[in-house]
């Protein structure tokens, strides 16, 4: 796990939030948006989602990509001299909060506000950081569109 590191010379980006390794060592991953709320669970080589409190049916395939495409969280860049807490980065009011767990027990949330004046990516944030980072629209849509959509 390698949050918020600055990378070689040679490598791009400059900067994760994590590097996981792979999928395997993720545990759980939560996502919250404006479609809702679901928690999604590796255990023993089998995926479960639970939407609120209640169990929902999956055959796994779709967190088990998921969880491919997130065990590595580059980020685009460092925005000197922004404030997530300026409300003009929409980390105030966020799109989507995410909340991943390592199979390790270690930790990260961070929220996703709006998209920059680009379009191609979003100021993103750690939780309780006040720094304001670029994610790629790419990586951000995994965790802003509708998350059932991992379930089937």
């Amino acid at each position: 796990n390698r949050p918020q590191t600055e990378a070689s010379a040679e490598q791009q980006p400059a900067y994760y939030f994590a590097d996981y390794g792979s999928a395997a060592d993720i545990l759980a991953v939560q996502i919250g948006n404006e479609f809702g709320n679901v928690t999604m669970i590796s255990a023993n080589g089998e995926y479960y989602a639970y939407i609120g409190e209640n169990e929902a049916e999956t055959s796994g395939k779709g967190i088990q990509q998921l969880f491919s495409e997130i065990c590595v969280l580059p980020l685009e860049s460092y925005v000197s001299g922004a404030a997530a807490s300026d409300p003009q980065y929409g980390l105030t009011e966020p799109a989507a909060q995410v909340y991943i767990q390592n199979t390790d027990g270690d930790a990260l949330m961070f929220v996703i506000g709006d998209p920059a004046p680009s379009q191609d990516s979003y100021y993103v944030c750690l939780y309780g950081d006040d720094r304001v980072f670029l994610m790629s629209s790419e990586l951000a849509g995994l965790f802003l569109s509708d998350p059932e959509q991992y379930l089937r």
